[in-house]
């Protein structure tokens, strides 16, 4: 074969490589474009209103009344996005109340405000009496395997009753119970308010937790001292600056968190031992 034939059979290689990989590059390019449309597809919106009513839709101008039936709605694989209605305030906040547990657990939630310029959300976690009227419980959120992100509202977890004298239940109002670790986001504009239930309690199982506060605020309303974390397991606290009640400042570096053991509460600013007040 002379130097000519050599070369045509080379570009003709050459050629048809080049259209392989084009073959190629088209299917992955399709793959990617299908699986982008399997997860837009697979995006749950839900509105919440005060006024809304729980066997509606759930569309924005048919809200459903209750997170707790919001978060019933969430898709096994996806995200479900609770968007609650604060168009209508201009003082106060107006209140969810959750009066019943919920498991949201291997599930991807954004609970947001509809109007993030307006007075926050809040979403107020309820406690109740046991059936012997023996102690005061929190209703809680399991979220093992979740990932759950708070955005411009307010989350406050459970205070016990004006006047109560039973004792309270211990552990926490967010639970990761169940394999497969999760994360509970924080995100700028959120806040996180302190009642007389701690935040967050990992349950067996879950494989290291991480809570993540991006400039977000936590303030205590509570009388009992509560913690963040309510557990002896290891838990990652992520962020970047937090503020604290009485505008003290807690921050760490985002690309590299730091692990705490869970029962640590902090005062002035920094981890501090479970001996010491949160504030």
């Amino acid at each position: 074969m002379s130097l000519e034939q050599d070369l045509q059979a080379a570009i003709a290689a050459q050629n048809a490589l080049t259209q392989e990989v084009a073959g190629k590059v088209a299917l992955i390019n399709a793959s990617v474009a299908e699986a982008r449309r399997a997860i837009l597809e697979n995006v749950k919106t839900v509105y919440v209103s005060p006024l809304g009513v729980d066997t509606a839709s759930g569309d924005a101008g048919a809200p459903v009344k209750t997170i707790v039936e919001a978060c019933k709605r969430a898709p096994l694989a996806g995200l479900l996005s609770i968007i609650l209605d604060n168009s209508g305030t201009t003082g106060a906040s107006t209140i969810f109340k959750v009066d019943s547990s919920i498991n949201l657990s291997f599930r991807n939630i954004i609970i947001s405000a509809l109007n993030p310029t307006g007075t926050k959300p809040t979403i107020r976690m309820m406690p109740y009496v046991d059936s012997e009227s023996t102690k005061i419980y929190r209703y809680w959120v399991n979220i093992g395997g979740s990932n759950l992100t708070f955005e411009n509202t307010i989350f406050e977890t459970a205070s016990a009753p004006v006047g109560n004298m039973l004792p309270l239940d211990t552990g926490g109002t967010l639970i990761g119970s169940g394999r497969g670790g999760c994360f509970v986001n924080f995100a700028p504009g959120s806040e996180l308010h302190l009642g007389d239930f701690s935040l967050f309690r990992p349950g067996g199982g879950v494989e290291f937790p991480t809570i993540g506060f991006r400039q977000a605020s936590i303030k205590q309303i509570g009388a009992s001292n509560p913690r963040i974390i309510w557990d002896t397991q290891a838990v990652r606290l992520q962020g970047s600056v937090v503020t604290l009640q009485g505008g003290l400042t807690w921050a760490t570096d985002p690309a590299a968190p730091t692990d705490l053991i869970g029962g640590v509460r902090w005062k002035n600013g920094v981890p501090t031992n479970v001996l010491t007040n949160l504030f």
